[in-house]
């Protein structure tokens, strides 16, 4: 059964959490709590066409983890999915004074990791901050520095925190929504193989050069023990503009309702699928980019702040929502 491929169905048992009850939750997903006074959103729930999902157990979540843990890494999307889970989980955790950070932040935009202990099963429930998953803002040398280029990615070179993100037990990594940004695609970002330098790539095949980077590395450093997973691109909803330029997506209350093509967003879903094929490790692949290209109704937009705010945020989705299904097939795919 392709579980990725099926339809958003009306299911009053949702959402799988409440907000105000989930102290994790970064305030920029908290669109209820912000002010956004329609409900309908939260409760749709995802239907492959020729099976059922498992009805996500928080309970077993937790035994299948027992001793283990799991790591989120990659951009803000990926913190979207990791809190999403982390609340999903404490719902049902029994005594709540038993799961905290464990370094006691407060979860924030600008925290680079964050890591929720269970302390009653032994879990870490970890997020680590890539952009990229390459390395990032390397030093140029003076000779080649250019006043129109304000960021460099070292396509060769994994992220130095991979040697934190190691360890863990499984590990879900995300990439895509940072290679949008305009600096990519116009000149402002140098890009780094080995002693060659430049500005002038094309965005799409620097990431596949990225993502093949990230392969070689967990086909080096991962252990047969170890589980892994990358999460699909995240589709935006921007109508009207950009996240800088008066884009929005506030109007629509529920799924999109017909069937369509990926268009411009396969050409993702295709670096993943070639990146995949080629590796020798055994990766699973989060395909949510379609069934996530239906909710234009879940995104923060206008909610990213208590009462609004006139900018909005059609990548990022609120909580509880669409990351939430993420998890659920994460899950799906442990039973």
């Amino acid at each position: 059964c392709d579980i990725y491929s099926g339809r958003w169905v009306r299911d009053d048992g949702y959402p799988l959490f409440q907000p105000s009850f989930c102290p994790f939750t970064d305030g920029a997903f908290q669109c209820q709590e912000n002010g956004r006074n329609d409900s309908g959103y939260l409760h749709w729930r995802w239907q492959p066409h020729s099976c059922d999902l498992p009805r996500f157990n928080a309970t077993d979540m937790m035994e299948r983890l027992r001793n283990k843990t799991l790591a989120f890494v990659g951009d803000s999307l990926g913190r979207n999915q990791w809190e999403s889970l982390v609340c999903m989980l404490y719902q049902a955790a029994r005594n709540k004074r038993n799961v905290y950070e464990a370094h006691r932040q407060r979860v924030a935009k600008a925290g680079y990791y964050y890591s929720i202990v269970f302390a009653d099963h032994r879990v870490h429930i970890d997020f680590y901050r890539s952009h990229f998953l390459v390395a990032e803002n390397r030093r140029l040398p003076d000779k080649i520095k250019s006043a129109a280029a304000n960021c460099t990615l070292s396509l060769d070179r994994l992220d130095p925190a991979a040697r934190e993100w190691r360890s863990a037990d499984l590990i879900v990594f995300n990439s895509g929504h940072w290679w949008e940004h305009r600096s990519i695609h116009s000149g402002e970002c140098y890009f780094i193989q080995g002693s060659n330098y430049t500005t002038q790539m094309d965005g799409l095949a620097a990431f596949e050069t990225s993502m093949k980077t990230w392969a070689r590395w967990i086909d080096r450093h991962i252990g047969r023990t170890q589980k892994i997973f990358v999460r699909g691109y995240s589709p935006n909803h921007f109508s009207g503009g950009d996240w800088d330029t008066g884009g929005s997506c506030e109007s629509h209350l529920e799924p999109l309702a017909d069937e369509f093509k990926l268009d411009e967003l396969s050409s993702k879903v295709d670096v993943f699928s070639r990146v995949l094929r080629s590796m020798k490790t055994r990766v699973t692949f989060l395909n949510v980019t379609k069934l996530s290209l239906f909710r234009k109704d879940g995104h923060v937009a206008r909610w990213g702040k208590k009462h609004g705010w006139d900018q909005q945020d059609c990548s990022h989705w609120c909580l509880p929502g669409v990351p939430d299904t993420w998890n659920e097939l994460l899950y799906a795919s442990l039973v």
